[in-house]
């Protein structure tokens, strides 16, 4: 596994929180595929979210196989909040031939909202306890 972290290097919690997003020790260990709460997704919703948001790292898993299938995987970790993606690169022979785009997160997360005001609310999951902050004031 191959971590690029897109804003240098992360503090030791964010690292501790991709690696138990990912369900691994250490950044030396591949995680198992599938992903967790892992769900075909498009290429729609891929480009979506990564123009919204930035994620926060990228990772390559390598080769592996998929439905008997040669594939290289790539991992999009988008952070606790939002759905994170991995996009599988399917080759025929030694050629790629599609992608397949899937969406997944530690936690397949219930928000309530906690808090609110005129123009901002605070939501936290009644699964795992992680929070999110909106405001739209702009």
């Amino acid at each position: 596994m191959l971590i690029n972290w897109a804003y240098g290097k992360p503090s030791d919690e964010e690292r501790e929180k991709l690696l138990k997003a990912l369900g691994v020790p250490d950044d030396l260990c591949n995680p198992l595929f599938p992903l967790p709460n892992m769900k075909r997704s498009s290429e729609k919703e891929f480009w979506g979210w990564n123009a919204s948001y930035s994620p926060r790292a990228r990772i390559w898993l390598g080769s592996q196989t998929i439905a008997y299938q040669h594939a290289n995987i790539l991992i999009y970790w988008m952070g606790e909040v939002h759905p994170s993606f991995a996009v599988a690169v399917i080759y025929k022979n030694t050629v790629a031939d599609r992608a397949v785009y899937y969406r997944w997160s530690a936690c397949d997360h219930d928000f309530k909202i906690t808090a609110s005001g005129h123009c901002w609310r605070d939501y936290t999951c009644t699964k795992c306890g992680v929070t999110d902050h909106e405001d739209s004031s702009g």
